[in-house]
């Protein structure tokens, strides 16, 4: 049975607060390294910049890093896919196989012509992002850039929705652990780190492109652990709340919950576990549809958007390369639109239970 052994420092943000708190961590960062080697120098204060400018120029950067770190590696991949085509493909079938490959390039996805061509008013969406540690790097990238675009389409489309993200406040526990260790570490405490959950884009503000709400997910201070479970359980209870007919949840992330003080504490797969029963609930009481995005990179090599899980309910899970996520989130965004279940990957005949 899954338990929580406080929920005292658990803490909900914004998107914004989370970057300007990455953004003052790095200052703060920077400005002890200067006064450890600048001791008796009168320039301390050069590194004590006006804090918005510091933010507006951190935007920037973090935004050209995230998009030169997936767009240069995604490039690599579809030159390399276009070259190996050329090289072996039949002259019939040459047409075809580039139009697919050059459907993978993200890049395209942020011109000006819409994915999503009309607004369904009895649909709404809430998509929950993983932003644990281990997704740094260029995952985050895609993560930061899929949120953006999802963003600004289901916008433009008049779709109801919202962005939520979940990690941890620390490494290995943080002040739940310490105070558990504190009452003497009593056996089966249940979950022993504290929540950091944040709210990007919620359902009734507007999306507004040039602020920093994404950009603390390229962040190292902000992504840690990753509690899967009640972060489901937090983004479904919102999502209820809402009066549209149709509810649709859709999950990012590694696949893989991880605290190592909650699974150490309380045994092995403990919060994958739960994960598992969380899904079993939400696809039980039948009032929301769910997909879970699976997402993968480095030596993968499954087609694009394979069914890992059949069919269940409402409910699928897909794995995607990160090479190729562009043709899963068009097929996300397409769905929405859809009156008909989300249909990604193959059907299966016979549902069987996770």
């Amino acid at each position: 049975m899954y338990s929580v052994f406080t929920r005292e420092f658990d803490r909900v943000s914004s998107g914004i607060e989370v970057f300007r708190e990455a953004v003052e961590g790095e200052l703060s960062h920077r400005r002890a390294f200067a006064k450890v080697g600048n001791r008796n120098s009168s320039h301390i204060g050069d590194v004590q910049p006006d804090f918005d400018n510091e933010i507006e120029k951190r935007q920037q950067q973090y935004r050209e890093w995230g998009e030169r770190l997936f767009y240069n590696a995604q490039e690599q991949f579809l030159s390399k896919a276009r070259e190996e085509l050329l090289s072996e493909a039949q002259e019939e079938l040459l047409s075809e196989e580039l139009e697919r490959i050059n459907a993978l390039d993200f890049s395209a996805v942020f011109s000006n012509k819409p994915l999503l061509q009309s607004a369904n008013t009895q649909t709404t969406v809430s998509i929950l992002l993983d932003n644990s540690g281990s997704l740094r790097g260029r995952p985050a990238a895609f993560v930061y850039l899929f949120s953006r675009l999802v963003a600004q389409q289901m916008q433009n489309a008049g779709i109801s929705f919202e962005i939520l993200g979940y990690t941890t406040q620390e490494w290995k526990g943080g002040q739940s652990r310490q105070l558990w260790l504190e009452s003497d570490r009593p056996e089966g405490p249940g979950r022993l780190n504290d929540l950091q959950h944040t709210i990007f884009k919620p359902f009734d503000e507007t999306y507004d492109d040039t602020t920093p709400v994404f950009e603390g997910v390229l962040t190292n201070t902000y992504t840690k652990q990753n509690i899967d479970g009640e972060a489901l359980e937090w983004a479904y209870e919102r999502l209820k709340t809402r009066p549209e007919e149709r509810k649709i949840l859709i999950h990012l992330s590694d696949g893989d919950p991880c605290d190592y003080s909650s699974d150490g504490a309380n045994g092995y797969d403990y919060l994958k576990e739960h994960q598992i029963s969380v899904l079993e609930q939400i696809n039980h009481e039948a009032l929301a549809e769910t997909i879970c995005l699976t997402l993968r990179s480095g030596n993968y090599t499954k087609p694009i958007a394979e069914e890992i899980l059949d069919s269940y309910g409402q409910h699928k899970e897909v794995e995607i390369h990160l090479d190729e996520a562009m043709a899963t989130v068009h097929s996300v965004l397409t769905s929405i639109l859809s009156e008909q279940s989300l249909d990604i990957g193959n059907d299966r005949s016979q549902p069987t239970p996770l």
